[in-house]
């Protein structure tokens, strides 16, 4: 399944490269150009990252129509093999089965869901690197501050 969930963040880092990208360009920023591009350069690299994120970490799908389909089916099957069945104890092995086979069935749903909680665990880990990153560029822009306000 696509993983279009992380459009958003590679718009954020999009938009903030092009705000970098102006603002570099603009003559009152001239002192401080290239401090503006680093960040315009470090906001692309972030979208890139998020967006090769996309192709090699794909979320797990569940099909649930598949479920429904499969669930139906077994219920349908056993169902006509019990309604004329007279033994109680072939209903009893019927009725059995059949559970074993939910039981299948449910194991599978629950791998399904620890699958898509470690796919979604990796992808914050990368946005929260990210956002550590983030914070190294606050304080890289400060301490630029700081030389600039000594200049003075």
């Amino acid at each position: 399944m696509n993983n279009d969930y992380l459009d958003f963040i590679i718009f954020l880092e999009r938009t903030l490269a092009s705000f970098y990208e102006h603002k570099k360009n603009e003559p009152q920023y001239d002192r401080i150009k290239p401090l503006l591009e680093f960040m315009e350069t470090h906001s692309s690299e972030h979208a890139e990252k998020i967006k090769e994120l996309k192709i090699t970490h794909n979320r797990p799908v569940l099909d649930e129509n598949i479920i429904v389909n499969y669930h139906n089916n077994l219920t349908q099957e056993v169902f006509s093999r019990i309604i004329k069945e007279k033994n109680l104890a072939t209903v009893l092995k019927d009725l059995a089965d059949s559970e074993e086979e939910l039981g299948r069935l449910y194991k599978k749903i629950a791998q399904y869901l620890i699958d898509l909680s470690e796919h979604y665990k990796y992808v914050a880990g990368v946005i929260s690197t990210i956002g550590d990153e983030e914070y190294n560029h606050r304080d890289i822009l400060l301490r630029d501050r700081d030389m600039l306000m000594k200049k003075k």
